[in-house]
């Protein structure tokens, strides 16, 4: 008879992060398969608990014919308090920062990317985060 182990319950507050690492699992990189094993074996060890629970949590979405979730449904995502700007608005001030600032290659990135959308749509939303970075730039090269 196969011995049985309690699983306890995945919080929700990990839930997230466990998702993102166990796609890495198969990733064709190795050090990249074995840093998430890695990472997921640490973030478990934070929370008490270990790949027993994560295993034993998985099986029992694969038991469950309803597709219910073992675990406590997620948290609605928090809605954000997005800004927009029309395309020229983005365009125009995304120059202005450029002529303002040097900029490092994730910022670039980021600017290069807001201009894409500014190509493809009218008006751009931004997330809180994509908002601030933004100003964050936008002050740095003098422009607010």
């Amino acid at each position: 008879m196969p011995a049985q182990t309690q699983v306890r319950p995945i919080p929700a507050s990990i839930r997230g992060r466990l998702d993102k690492l166990m796609l890495l699992l198969g990733s064709s990189n190795e050090g990249e398969a074995a840093n998430a094993a890695a990472l997921i074996t640490r973030l478990l060890t934070a929370h008490g608990l270990d790949w027993h629970d994560m295993v034993g949590a998985i099986g029992q979405v694969a038991q469950n014919p309803s597709g219910s979730a073992p675990f406590p449904p997620r948290d609605a995502p928090k809605k954000s308090s997005s800004q927009t700007l029309s395309a020229d608005e983005v365009r125009e001030l995304i120059a202005a920062i450029r002529h303002g600032v040097n900029l490092n290659v994730k910022s670039h990135q980021f600017l290069a990317g807001m201009l894409d959308r500014a190509d493809i749509y009218d008006t751009i939303h931004f997330s809180d985060k994509q908002w601030k970075w933004l100003q964050d730039l936008a002050a740095r090269a003098g422009v607010i």
